[in-house]
């Protein structure tokens, strides 16, 4: 989680922000590895976790299929 979402670097440590941030983290994780990017070259369709969370930053309609899903 640490390299796709940067959680070492994370400021929030107050109360039960931390977990519930984790908590979104995991979601999102699941969210992007169920999806299956669509209109990828071949060479990319492996993606790892990292490079589907910037597609779905690039492609608003990959996104809308990651949160729809």
């Amino acid at each position: 989680m640490d390299v796709t979402f940067g959680e070492d670097a994370s400021r929030i440590r107050c109360g039960h922000e931390a977990q519930n941030m984790a908590t979104i983290r995991r979601i999102a994780a699941f969210l992007l590895q169920a999806t299956e990017p669509e209109g990828v070259p071949k060479a990319i369709q492996g993606m790892s976790l990292r490079k589907r969370k910037k597609w779905a930053g690039w492609r608003p309609d990959y996104l809308q299929k990651v949160l729809t899903n």
